[in-house]
């Protein structure tokens, strides 16, 4: 439908609601308030221009790719957005998303782009796509440079794209970019990109400490940091304390005057250091676990795009030959049932070349998936390394407080042997200022339980990071193995049913009866 406006059927129709039953979604899509709405989906519906979009208070994605749009308008109230999918449309310039601050992907696929611009306001975007447009300066790429949270990036099938330099070039002058086309940057391919450019990168990064300040001072006045504590962080901050009411050798040691206070703040006081700087290595882990994984699920949905498209086109172009063949059925019988039979070689052509790009996409969803797998991996690999060290650290700092004790109660018992312990003693205490070996005995077996109970809590963390390393491998390839089903099933759908469409065509013809054939 050539230009259809955004009216208030077309926009209750395009509500997209999580969570509801099948049955109850209608109902629910007529009657929830417009400034709860927080995902629409306009696609393939012919609109014409961006308008009507008002008291969407809450709206965090917005879907408007397959129309036939030709400005970006009337979208700088959705404050709230964070996904934003232009795709398929025919805009020439970027502009008016100045109130999109906190827009995190973008996608304006397959337009009519030539400049990058308008995009200064979109300080957090991490993932942006402006394949299949008609941008032709590779120098221009540079402009992309100031957005430092970006991950994902797509210009394939942009003009630039022909410089031979396009690759390394792009690479070497983003900030952080995770994956580039669909393709992931590997760490060695970012140095070989940074160290060919590396005299013209000098006065550009002498020019990024300066507007680095710039930037936080904005940032800090518009983004609300929130901290977080993971699952496996659970009992750290209480681990030190414990670890002691676990210990029946502690509340022994804990009767003789003066002698566990004796190094206790110091020892406190490296747990602490070592705990605070696990949690914000840990934090920081889990955040970068986070992205790199919705990072890869954006790759992967531009994949999925590019491939259902090449779908789409061939299924097009059989739609186009049927629909010609059946209406050239009406008007000359002598040679359909011959065009007919082209027809099913068609079909059996389609199913081939679907099922290729099914194979082909199944493979780049794999390679993604390796790469994702790889460096998430590895991700875990640090975890266990950064419990490793603060476990280590809690040892050490054990051992130094254990020979503390011995000293200290070693002197406490001198000066009991001879009257200077004022303080009235139990016989607990009594028993191991009497003997310096029993003392001994206590202060090591005190030690020894510390360090068990220690080994038990690193191997539940490093127990739970490998069931997370499982988990997170079971559900990727059940996500490949899944989709790949379906879209075989899906295949074999569209082939019957085609098949189908010809053969009830084919008997038409048969009988004679043409005038009820239809494309």
């Amino acid at each position: 439908m050539e230009g259809k406006a955004i009216t208030t059927e077309v926009l209750r129709a395009a509500i997209q609601i999580e969570g509801t039953a099948d049955e109850g979604i209608e109902e629910r899509k007529q009657v929830l308030p417009v400034n709860e709405i927080r995902w629409l989906n306009f696609s393939f519906k012919g609109i014409k221009n961006i308008d009507y979009l008002v008291g969407l208070e809450r709206l965090v994605k917005l879907q408007l790719d397959n129309n036939n749009i030709t400005k970006i308008e009337n979208l700088e109230h959705l404050h709230t957005l964070t996904d934003l999918d232009l795709s398929f449309n025919k805009i020439e310039k970027i502009e008016n998303l100045s109130g999109l601050t906190g827009l995190l992907d973008l996608s304006l696929y397959n337009n009519k782009i030539t400049v990058l611009e308008g995009l200064e306001a979109l300080e957090e975007i991490k993932s942006l796509s402006l394949g299949n447009n008609q941008i032709k300066d590779l120098d221009k790429v540079l402009y992309l440079r100031q957005f430092r949270f970006l991950r994902l990036l797509c210009l394939e099938g942009n003009p630039l794209c022909m410089d031979p330099e396009y690759k390394l070039f792009t690479i070497a002058w983003m900030r952080n970019l995770l994956y580039l086309d669909h393709h992931f940057c590997f760490a060695s391919l970012v140095k070989q990109a940074r160290e060919v450019y590396q005299d013209a990168m000098t006065e550009v990064q002498e020019k990024d400490k300066l507007d680095t300040i710039a930037w936080t001072q904005r940032r800090a006045s518009r983004v609300q940091i929130k901290t977080f504590m993971l699952a496996h962080l659970d009992h750290v901050n209480e681990f030190f304390d414990y670890m002691f009411e676990k210990d029946p050798e502690h509340r022994k040691l804990l009767t003789i005057p003066g002698l566990v206070v004796a190094g206790i703040d110091a020892y406190r006081q490296k747990f602490r250091t070592a705990a605070d700087d696990l949690i914000a290595k840990v934090v920081g882990l889990h955040e970068k676990r986070c992205e790199e994984r919705r990072l890869y699920e954006l790759a992967v949905q531009g994949v999925l795009a590019r491939r259902d498209g090449e779908g789409r086109e061939l299924l097009r172009s059989l739609h186009k030959k049927k629909k010609k063949v059946f209406q050239h059925c009406r008007s000359d019988r002598t040679t359909a049932e011959a065009n007919m039979m082209e027809l099913y070689t068609d079909i059996d052509v389609l199913k081939e070349k679907l099922f290729e790009i099914e194979v082909e996409t199944y493979g780049e969803i794999n390679k993604l998936w390796n790469e994702f797998e790889d460096s998430f991996y590895e991700t875990l690999d640090h975890a266990k390394n950064f419990f490793a060290d603060f476990f280590g650290q809690l040892r050490t700092a054990e051992g130094e407080w254990s020979e503390t004790l011995l000293t200290a109660s070693a002197a406490i018992a001198e000066r009991y042997d001879a009257g200077d312990v004022e303080e009235e003693v139990d016989d607990v205490a009594f028993a191991l200022l009497s003997d310096r070996e029993a003392m001994t005995n206590c202060i090591s077996a005190s030690k020894d339980g510390h360090g068990l109970t220690m080994d038990m809590e690193e191997d539940m963390k490093v127990k739970a990071i490998e069931a997370l390393r499982k988990k997170t491998y079971e559900e990727g390839i059940m996500f490949m193995i899944k989709r790949n089903r379906e879209k075989i099933s899906e295949i074999w759908f569209i082939i019957d049913k085609n098949r189908d469409e010809i053969d009830f065509m084919k008997q038409q013809v048969l009988h004679g009866d043409v005038s009820s054939v239809r494309a």
